[in-house]
C-alpha cells in the first residue's frame, strides 16, 4: 500500500460529487522505494450538517409522581452528510464517495420521575 502518492496537477475539483469528490488523475504512484509528495489535507472532504430538535412534556400524575414524554428528531432536514472519498490510489473506487451517515432519526421516550 502506498501511504502518499505524486501530485502532478490540481486535485481539487470545482464541482465534486459523490461519484467523482477529487480529480484522481492528478494522483500517480510514486517509484517503487520512495515516498510520494503529496501533503496532508490537500483534498478537502464533504462538511457536516445536522439539525436536531427535541420537545418535552412534564406532566404531575401526583405530588411526588411525575410523567415524561419526549419527541426528538435528529437531521431533521435529512441532509445527507457523506462519508469521505476512497483514498487508497490502487482501489477501483479511489476518489469516490461509497457510504453516508445515518438519515432522519425519530425517537419518543416516556419516563416515570418518582
Amino acid at each position: 500500500m502506498v501511504d502518499r502518492p505524486n501530485v502532478i496537477g490540481n486535485p481539487n475539483l470545482s464541482d465534486p460529487e459523490p461519484a467523482r469528490w477529487f480529480n484522481t488523475r492528478a494522483f500517480v504512484m510514486p517509484p517503487f522505494g520512495t515516498f510520494g509528495n503529496a501533503g496532508r489535507n490537500i483534498v478537502e472532504g464533504p462538511g457536516f450538517s445536522s439539525v436536531d430538535v427535541s420537545a418535552i412534556k412534564n406532566t404531575l400524575l401526583r405530588e411526588g409522581l411525575n410523567v415524561q414524554f419526549r419527541a426528538e428528531i435528529f437531521n431533521l432536514l435529512d441532509r445527507p452528510n457523506f462519508k469521505l472519498p476512497d483514498h487508497a490510489l490502487a482501489s477501483p473506487s479511489f476518489g469516490s464517495i461509497l457510504s453516508a451517515g445515518t438519515p432522519r432519526r425519530v425517537q419518543f421516550g416516556l419516563k416515570l420521575i418518582f
